[in-house]
């Protein structure tokens, strides 16, 4: 009898612990402004970093937009937009960073159990950043091209147990996602709208374990683009404007 009661609360331990892991964190409780203008590239970094801290969770952004430059992704963390919400790119080449040569909006290097997700939007307000990235260049302030400046949405480099689901990703300024080195991504219901930019829906390199599923890429351009060395990817059902299958298994 002991025993069982041993075991029923050791379950009871872990179910709560799992619980803990998974909360939920509102913007508002970092002062995350949704009023399209306020800048909140410090408030969401600290919010994510408060979160990886504490073993875990969700930061939900709820209806608005929130003004943000990249957000560094930590371990266990998961940003959840939700409909009618939108993470939007400040004009300013300066508000960008990431790993590895990879600027983006939201970016991580070798993390693992991380994720990006809901019905919200990501937007990369491409003609503007790209504006910002041309000033600054011909004033001098920056040297090289545009192309060295301008951010993805998102760029994960050797992470692992990654999971972007159901996000609208548009008017990226670079690649809309890019994946390096990573291992069992899983990537469902991603729509990418970038029917104004040259550049790929997605980048794939290096990467072990990627699963692609109901995807849609309105692209003007081929969506995918591999390089190096990837093993064990999947899309199924991932389709452009036309009809036409974004790849097969692989």
């Amino acid at each position: 009898m002991n025993r069982n009661k041993l075991f029923v609360s050791v379950i009871g331990l872990l179910v709560f612990v799992a619980s803990l892991s998974a909360k939920d964190y509102q913007v508002s409780m970092f002062g995350i402004k949704s009023d399209g203008v306020t800048l909140n590239t410090r408030s969401i970094q600290r919010a994510v970093d408060y979160i990886s801290g504490q073993g875990g969770g969700r930061l939900v952004f709820y209806v608005g937009r929130y003004l943000t430059g990249s957000i560094e992704l930590k371990s266990n963390v998961t940003i959840r937009i939700e409909e009618g919400a939108a993470l939007v790119a400040v004009p300013s080449v300066y508000d960008f960073k990431g790993t590895n040569g990879c600027n983006a909006l939201i970016y991580a290097n070798k993390q693992k159990n991380i994720g990006i997700g809901g019905k919200g939007i990501i937007e990369g307000r491409n003609k503007a950043v790209r504006t910002s990235i041309e000033e600054q260049l011909q004033k001098g302030h920056i040297k090289g091209n545009v192309s060295d400046y301008a951010p993805a949405l998102i760029c994960l480099d050797g992470c692992e147990d990654v999971k972007v689901e159901q996000i609208t990703l548009q008017d990226a300024c670079n690649t809309a996602g890019i994946y390096k080195d990573c291992r069992n991504v899983t990537i469902d219901k991603v729509v990418v709208n970038a029917q104004t930019s040259e550049s790929n829906a997605v980048s794939i390199s290096g990467c072990d374990g990627m699963k692609m599923t109901d995807c849609y890429f309105n692209m003007v351009v081929e969506p995918l683009q591999t390089a190096g060395t990837s093993r064990n990817l999947t899309f199924t059902n991932c389709l452009t404007p036309d009809g036409k299958a974004v790849s097969t298994d692989k």
